[in-house]
């Protein structure tokens, strides 16, 4: 099969007299298999793997961040350095169509907050 999931985008920007309009564009993706990791981790200020339960490699991926006051941010880890991607500010939320690494990795700001994910399997 192909073509799993859909997810559609739009985006409207005002500020001042500088606008921008892109309307709702649909995207079709494939996904490996019904195989995916649905989670809530509670991630510290020290960079973790976050829990892929049985997906072997990251495809699609959903990230919310659910704390009130602390961002997190979502990247990828080498050789045990950390280095941010994505940061999800309090209550906002991220839609990756495809991650560039096997197992994302998470850091808080300056104190725990719940990531809520969903990631699919490539």
């Amino acid at each position: 099969m192909a073509n799993e999931l859909s997810v559609s985008i739009s985006l409207q920007y005002t500020n001042g007299n500088s606008r921008l309009s892109i309307p709702s564009a649909q995207q079709l993706i494939d996904v490996g298999s019904q195989v995916r990791a649905a989670n809530t981790q509670i991630i510290g200020t020290t960079a973790e793997a976050l829990d892929m339960l049985d997906v072997a490699n990251a495809g699609a991926s959903y990230f919310l961040n659910t704390d009130a006051t602390n961002y997190v941010e979502i990247g990828v880890s080498v050789t045990g350095t950390f280095y941010g991607l994505i940061r999800l500010m309090p209550g906002k939320a991220a839609f990756c169509p495809r991650l560039a690494t096997g197992t994302p990795f998470a850091r808080a700001n300056t104190s725990n907050v719940n990531l809520e994910y969903i990631i699919f399997s490539q």
